[in-house]
């Protein structure tokens, strides 16, 4: 085994035999932690509602970025409802108040 392998070897054990590690793939950075069934909990250290599942670190970028375009559109939403139902009412003062 070559030096170049060997180091790799090394690199694969270790990120193996750890239960929890950060990955960063340029664009986004999450948190890894081994499933007990099998494959990995994929959280975000920058958002703590961002929870998915995957078996591969691939599977884990892509889930995550599915999972961050859903918490966006149901952020958006709920800023939506939230924006209308804090619209202000037309308040008539000329109304007698009722008796």
């Amino acid at each position: 085994m070559d030096t170049a392998q060997s180091h790799k070897r090394a690199i694969w054990e270790r990120f193996h035999n750890d239960k929890r590690y950060t990955v960063s793939d340029g664009k986004m950075v999450l948190n890894l932690e081994l499933a007990e069934e099998g494959g990995y909990v994929v959280t975000s250290p920058f958002d703590p509602e961002l929870i998915t599942e995957a078996e591969t670190v691939e599977e884990a970028f892509a889930n995550a970025r599915d999972a961050a375009r859903a918490l966006k559109q149901s952020r958006a939403k709920l800023m939506r409802r939230l924006s209308a139902s804090a619209t202000p009412r037309t308040v008539d003062f000329h109304e007698s108040p009722a008796t």
